[in-house]
């Protein structure tokens, strides 16, 4: 395979596959970050990537031992952390008013019922919207904040770790001392 223009060599026996390799790496904004040939003057090592803006360097290195194959060096920038939860309106099923919703729904029924002739896709749309305004009506909803802690840490857990941070900061404070006296 050429990388410079994706295409496959003029002697290939399986043009087809190259093809639609290259074409399903296009479609998904797949770019090839290997440049150089790993095994003689081939390149056999894909590194694709969505964000190549993200690989700081790509290089071969000698391969190890008699390998005649190389080996392919990526140095690439990783984004650590905790993803942070965006605020949501949730649902309160328990302390929905099922008995009005139920009332109205029956009402749409007698509506719905007139409307046996049409496009499926139209009626399905109809019910859905109507689902949709009753349970904004009489479902309640509440704000689900953002987790910026751990859930499996539990308040005596916090006062244990405040505990062994106070009793190491202690214990370095003496220890500073007993330096400088000395």
């Amino acid at each position: 395979m050429n990388w410079s223009n994706e295409s496959p060599p003029d002697t290939c026996r399986f043009k087809d596959l190259y093809d639609n390799f290259t074409e399903n790496m296009i479609n998904h904004n797949l770019e090839q970050m290997v440049k150089n040939p790993t095994r003689n003057n081939n390149i056999l090592d894909l590194y694709l990537t969505i964000i190549p803006s993200q690989v700081h360097e790509t290089k071969t290195l000698p391969g190890l031992g008699s390998s005649d194959h190389d080996i392919v060096f990526h140095e690439i920038k990783v984004k650590r952390g905790l993803i942070k939860q965006i605020p949501r309106q949730v649902k309160s099923y328990k302390k929905a008013n099922w008995s009005d919703f139920k009332k109205d729904l029956t009402i749409f029924t007698n509506t719905f019922i007139a409307h046996t002739h049409e496009d499926p896709n139209h009626l399905w749309d109809m019910f859905k919207a109507e689902v949709n305004r009753l349970s904004i009506l009489y479902i309640p909803t509440r704000q689900i904040k953002s987790r910026a802690d751990l859930p499996w840490v539990t308040h005596e857990i916090v006062k244990l770790i405040r505990k062994k941070r106070q009793t190491v900061h202690k214990t370095e404070k003496v220890m500073f001392k007993q330096k400088s006296l000395h």
